[in-house]
This record gives C-alpha cells, structure tokens and sequence, in this order.
C-alpha cells in the first residue's frame, strides 16, 4: 500500500540555513526554520554530522562503502512553482571531487508506515529495492571554498520508477559519496544555504 503526497507548499524559498539545528537521534539534527525536517547519514556511525561556529552543517567521515547524508522534510512538499534547490558546499569530496546530489521524491520512494509516505510498490519480500525505487541525480562539484551550486529539478536524471524531478512531491534531499568498491578514504564537506530556487 502507498501513501499519497500531501503537497504542503513551502511558505518561502529557505529549506535551511542551520540557524536552529536541535540535536536528535545521536548524531543527528532537527531544523524548523525554513522547511521543517532533519539530517541523517547512510551508515551510522561512520560520518559525523557537526554545528560549525559559523551556522553550517559538516560532514565528516571515512567513506568505506556506499554512503551519504542528506535531509528529510517533515511533510511531503509541493515545491513545483521553483525550479530547483541551491546551496553553497565546500570541503573533501573523494577522489572524484563530486557528491550525487538527488532529491528524494513520494514516488521513488518504498512506502514506510511508520513515517506514512513513499509510492513507489515493490514485490513482497524484495529486500533490494533501489533497482525499482530510487531519486533521481545530478553529480555536483565539490571545491575546497565555498562554492554555490545549482541544481534545476530539470537536470536530475535517472530516478526509478519515474526518471526525472516535478519538485510536487519532494520529500528529501541527499548527497551521495562516489563508491565503487575502492579504497576507503577521508571525506569532510561543509553545507550551507540550502534553498529552492526561483524561477
């Protein structure tokens, strides 16, 4: 069974600039000024999501396997009248010097009863979903300054079952560490200003 979007429009552009980061679960935050929702990382334990002194979010870690981070958005968001997000990155992405930026949509997504979202209907009993359900991406550059990147909902590509990005049903972004079974390595980006951009 899937669960319908609720289409709640953003009240502004602003998604966060981390100005009221609230610790929750360990090693995670809550934020309510811009777009109410919070941060997570794939792999618990293996990146550390930090407050800077300067009102941004850093991830650091030792990228070992497929892992990332990103936001969830407390309510599935129509966000169609922009045309895509933005933010400022700066940091060590990796050897490929790039994140997968993707945007997670109610579509793409499994449904999950317990956060009443996802439409996106798989097999019973499949347990690897991503070949049937998955956001679709755009790769980002990632410099040692401060660099502001835009994304249109345009450009993402690649997402299952539907391929590209409407921006009605948003109900998350993520960025994604390169991983191809390689050698582990040190990764610390810092995030900022993340907002919907304007047509």
């Amino acid at each position: 069974m899937g669960f319908a979007c609720v289409g709640t429009k953003p009240v502004g552009s602003l998604i966060t600039s981390f100005a009221d980061l609230n610790p929750s679960n360990p090693g995670n935050f809550t934020f309510g000024a811009g777009l109410p929702g919070g941060t997570f990382s794939y792999q618990s334990g293996q990146l550390t999501l930090t407050a800077t002194p300067e009102l941004a979010l850093n991830i650091k870690g030792i990228v070992s396997t497929s892992d990332g981070f990103g936001f969830f958005f407390d309510d599935c968001t129509d966000a169609s009248a922009y045309t895509g997000v933005s933010f400022t990155i700066k940091g060590y992405a990796g050897p490929s010097g790039s994140l997968d930026f993707r945007i997670q949509t109610n579509a793409n997504t499994v449904p999950n009863s317990a956060n009443m979202r996802g439409s996106c209907i798989v097999p019973a009993g499949m347990t690897n979903t991503y070949a049937l359900c998955h956001g679709a991406t755009s790769a980002i550059p990632v410099a040692a300054t401060a660099t502001v990147v835009s994304v249109n909902f345009s450009s993402l590509t690649g997402g299952a079952p539907n391929l590209t990005v409407s921006g009605k049903d948003i109900i998350g972004l993520e960025w994604a560490f390169t991983w191809s079974n390689g050698t582990p390595y040190d990764a610390d980006v810092t995030i900022d200003d993340v907002q919907f951009t304007q047509p």
